[in-house]
């Protein structure tokens, strides 16, 4: 391989590399001062002349546009991030929420049946227990006599048969009181029930109905301000539910946000680049003479370096390219010459053919007027 080609190949990897850094410096410059003096709007007089480089009027416009449209978009990312994290933040309060309301619901309802009990015994509410005292007293009876059946079978004795039955009665006895004390149980649990939500005073009553009562209001209130909660944080989540369902799903949304953010921010660098450019452009000497710093000066310097590089690496690659480009010629004249003449190798070849095969022509003819005089 011809070393001029590595050479060439070399060159433009440097000069690659130079306009990179080219790029990068002017980015630096471009954005330094844009920061320092770029939002300034009473430089945005687009309407100034073009030049090579740009106009770093109109590449101001641009970066303050591109700016509010990043930060618009980060807000907007933020916000979704927010009604996620809000969500999530909703699922786990009511989830707790509902929670402590079953609980509550468990307490009230124990709470009930004591109540209940002591409302039924206590003389103080003999009215209001009126119409319990007949169940109950008619379930503590069946429950005393069904008692007293289990103690006489567990002090029966007897054989084989005689504990086989008695197990059986056992068996059919327990399963009648277990219904009667969940009956009975029942009586309680409605009748404090109905005693909380009556009007009738539990003042009057024990210390225990009212301590009992209390308890129960007490209970009753917090369920009432824990559905509220609830309610109120569902409709929350139902709302922000809803936006999404209206402007689509949100990580979706966060990935194109993200993608505008990237492209602006590509355009944003190439803006930098512009407003750079310009900076070192003699036609816009005016335009910049107040916001140059002697800061500024080295990083002019640094790309006027690489510029001259960029430059010299081109004329040596032209001149390499030229080089190549000059002897491959020579090369395909050579070629194209040898192609002649071996061309004319076979066209002498050619000629000294037909010239024997004229002579054995006309020799052959001299025999044909030999043989035609012997006719």
């Amino acid at each position: 391989m011809d070393e001029r080609k590595k050479i060439i190949r070399d060159l433009e990897d440097k000069k690659q590399a130079d306009l990179e850094g080219i790029n990068r410096l002017l980015e630096n410059l471009g954005e330094t001062l844009l920061v320092r003096h770029g939002a300034d709007q009473d430089r945005e007089d687009v309407s100034l002349p073009e030049s090579p480089a740009g106009n770093p009027a109109r590449a101001c416009a641009e970066y303050r546009g591109l700016l509010k449209e990043i930060a618009e978009n980060g807000d907007s990312i933020k916000s979704i991030e927010a009604d996620i994290q809000r969500i999530k933040e909703l699922e786990q309060e009511i989830a707790h929420k509902e929670k402590q309301n079953l609980e509550n619901s468990r307490d009230i309802s124990l709470l009930y049946d004591q109540l209940g009990q002591y409302v039924l015994i206590d003389p103080a509410f003999s009215s209001f227990a009126g119409p319990y005292r007949n169940q109950m007293d008619e379930i503590l009876l069946k429950i005393e006599a069904q008692e007293t059946r289990l103690n006489e079978l567990e002090q029966k004795n007897g054989g084989i048969f005689s504990w086989i039955g008695k197990n059986a009665q056992g068996l059919v006895v327990k399963a009648s009181l277990a219904k009667n004390q969940s009956d009975l149980h029942k009586i309680y649990r409605s009748a404090g029930e109905r005693f909380a939500a009556s009007d009738e005073d539990a003042q009057t009553g024990d210390r225990d109905v009212r301590e009992l009562a209390e308890k129960i209001g007490d209970l009753r209130r917090n369920t009432e301000e824990l559905n509220a909660e609830i309610l109120s944080r569902k409709e929350e989540r139902r709302k922000i539910g809803d936006l999404f369902g209206v402007e689509g799903n949100p990580v979706k949304r966060i990935l194109n946000l993200e993608k505008q953010i990237a492209r602006a921010k590509e355009d944003l660098r190439a803006v930098y680049r512009v407003f750079g450019a310009c900076a070192l452009d003699p036609a816009w000497n005016d335009y910049f003479a107040s916001l140059l710093t002697p800061e500024d000066s080295s990083q002019k310097d640094k790309i006027e370096t690489l510029r001259g590089s960029v430059r010299e690496t081109e004329s040596r690659i032209e001149k390499l390219k030229a080089a190549v480009a000059i002897d491959d010629e020579k090369h395909e004249i050579e070629k194209l010459k040898r192609a002649i003449e071996d061309q004319r190798r076979k066209i002498q070849s050619a000629q000294e053919v037909i010239a024997e095969t004229e002579r054995r022509i006309e020799g052959a003819e001299k025999h044909i007027e030999e043989l035609t005089k012997l006719l």
